[in-house]
């Protein structure tokens, strides 16, 4: 265990020698020692959390006879939109067999074009998500299934 004094609301640990109040120099102190030269134990335990929230330190307080790193609780931000290669994702529908089926579903919303001529998109774009979905059904995928295809294509 770690034992320290909290100045200035930051912890000063105890070194491998320290002073007693009498003056007296103790090298490689116990904790008898250090509790006499009014070091406490120093404490970080970390919050848990939740998938949705992260722990972020906010200082140290001195409370119930030790030093204690205080958290305060955030929500984590949202994970920024992926983008995905159109070449990687066509060259993914295409090795999964399904491409002919795709490109007609495509050409059947007058979106082939588009498709094309675009280098990347992301997956919150409508003319994704709006035929990604749809294809899903059509083709019978899993979540999983479609996942798997496009990690391959994330840029």
């Amino acid at each position: 265990m770690k034992y320290g004094k909290l100045k200035n609301g930051n912890v000063e640990y105890a070194g491998k020698v320290i002073r007693l109040d009498d003056g007296a120099m103790v090298v490689a102190p116990k904790e008898a020692d250090l509790l006499a030269a009014h070091y406490l134990p120093v404490v970080d335990e970390k919050p848990t959390t939740d998938d949705a929230h992260y722990a972020a330190p906010t200082g140290w307080e001195e409370r119930d006879g030790a030093i204690r790193r205080t958290y305060e609780v955030r929500e984590k931000p949202p994970r920024p939109p992926r983008t995905f290669s159109t070449a990687d994702v066509i060259e993914g529908l295409m090795k999964a067999g399904v491409w002919s089926q795709v490109r007609a579903f495509v050409e059947s919303r007058g979106m082939l074009d588009m498709v094309l001529a675009t280098k990347s998109f992301s997956e919150y774009d409508p003319n994704f998500t709006g035929p990604r979905d749809a294809l899903k059904a059509e083709l019978g995928w899993t979540d999983a299934q479609v996942e798997k295809l496009l990690a391959r294509a994330v840029v």
